[in-house]
């Protein structure tokens, strides 16, 4: 079973509820937190590539210390 369903699940189970009209939601969520966790992939020295993510997150950029 994939994190989406598993979150589904386990929100339906303590809502007591079906949540399969928000399934489309759930998911999408769940890519866009999915994706916050990955960390950018360093091509040169000085390079960097990332997602919207990571470009915006200042904190990252300066433990990399492009900012």
């Amino acid at each position: 079973m994939c994190g989406c369903v598993k979150l589904r699940t386990r929100l339906e189970e303590e809502l007591n509820m079906s949540l399969t009209e928000f399934k489309h939601f759930i998911d999408e969520e769940m890519i866009t937190i999915m994706r916050q966790m990955d960390a950018p992939s360093q091509i040169f020295d000085y390079l960097y590539l990332g997602s919207e993510w990571n470009a915006s997150n200042l904190e990252e950029l300066q433990k990399l210390g492009c900012a």
